[in-house]
């Protein structure tokens, strides 16, 4: 499979289906929640910290260089939930004892109609924090891709800071990182 971290397309189009159920997944502490949906066939996500508004519903999906993109017509395939509570080593820095202390939801997504492709989701959700990243599991209708236009877009509430990193695998290749404060806006990446 094809891990792709922080990747959410932003483009609109619309293919109506039928609502579908929204899952949660709150942090340890659980004053920070991700919200999962689709609507109209989009797949969405939301964040909230202590009940306020931090990421407003904002579309996932792919838009591919020569092929339809991959965001229109979802509907769920697969979930799975799991929480982890471990400490491990890091070799550096001022931290030598790292606490891994998380929730995780896990959607599979299928398009309902054309080529049938599928892609997943991983929210993970700390005390301090959220991160999500994309699977591409090998599938017959997608073959070799190259993403087109890579961005990362968020509706974010107005003054709340958003920081996010891209990068090609957690241990090598190319990576960016940045952060803004959000004015109610799509924060795109820069990189």
């Amino acid at each position: 499979p094809h891990f792709l971290p922080f990747l959410p397309d932003v483009v609109q189009t619309a293919a109506p289906m039928a609502a579908q159920p929204v899952h949660r997944v709150a942090s340890p502490d659980e004053r920070s929640v991700v919200e999962v949906g689709i609507r109209e066939g989009r797949l969405y996500y939301a964040v909230q910290r202590g009940g306020r508004n931090i990421i407003m519903p904002s579309m996932l999906g792919f838009a591919f260089r020569g092929q339809p993109p991959l965001r229109d017509s979802l509907r769920f395939d697969g979930l799975t939930r799991r929480s982890r509570d471990t400490t491990w080593s890091q070799p550096w820095g001022e931290v030598a004892r790292v606490r891994d202390n998380h929730r995780e939801l896990h959607v599979d997504v299928q398009e309902t109609t054309g080529l049938r492709r599928r892609f997943g989701v991983t929210f993970r959700v700390f005390n301090d924090g959220v991160g999500f990243r994309y699977q591409l599991p090998d599938q017959p209708n997608l073959g070799e891709f190259e993403i087109h236009e890579p961005r990362v877009g968020h509706r974010g509430n107005g003054g709340v800071g958003v920081a996010w990193h891209r990068g090609v695998h957690h241990d090598h290749g190319p990576h960016a990182a940045g952060g803004a404060p959000q004015h109610g806006g799509d924060l795109q990446d820069v990189g």
